[in-house]
């Protein structure tokens, strides 16, 4: 039984006993006042306890979505092994070798040429992305995915600075900020 539940039992047991105690000061031999308060002590028992219940199931209900919030961010390395997204890595890691002799403008153009690339490379932020947007909304833990993807993304030779010079469009930039937020600081 945990410390609340215990909690709970003596608060409802304690709230009987000085009922009990009270009403004998009060009521004495009195057998209407004791209908009455026998009845108001159900009413009040009733009460506290809808209300205990009621707060058993909002702890519970959280508990349930931390793990489903936990369970959504586990998805997505399961996700990043998706075939999909390993090969679109392996395109990406070509350029990962390549990225010190080649310029941003070079990469463009070798992005802007090689449509395999381009759609690698999109699949890869769109991923990421996505994971942006889960944590913004609370369906996924920022924490977890931060744990798990954080060099991946920002790292030394994380996609993100591999890539960074090709980002032109302003929305992409906005994205993309957002998500620095979500795995650099």
């Amino acid at each position: 039984m945990n410390a609340y539940k215990i909690f709970k039992w003596i608060l409802l047991s304690v709230l009987v006993i000085v009922w009990i105690v009270v009403s004998i000061r009060i009521c004495g031999n009195d057998g209407e006042l004791w209908v009455k308060s026998i009845t108001c002590l159900g009413v009040l028992f009733t009460v506290l306890w809808s209300s205990l219940n009621a707060v058993d199931v909002s702890i519970a209900q959280m508990k349930l979505r931390d793990m489903e919030k936990i369970e959504r961010s586990l998805d997505y390395a399961r996700r990043w092994e998706s075939q999909a997204l390993v090969m679109a890595r392996d395109f990406t890691r070509k350029i990962k070798a390549e990225r010190s002799d080649l310029s941003d403008n070079d990469l463009k153009q070798k992005v802007d040429t090689d449509d395999d690339l381009k759609r690698s490379v999109n699949a890869m932020f769109n991923f990421f992305e996505d994971m942006y947007i889960s944590v913004e909304n609370d369906l996924a833990d920022g924490v977890v995915l931060k744990r798990l993807f954080a060099d991946i993304y920002s790292g030394e030779y994380g996609i993100y600075k591999r890539f960074e010079c090709i980002i032109e469009h302003e929305n992409m930039k906005k994205h993309l900020s957002l998500l620095n937020d979500l795995f650099v600081k």
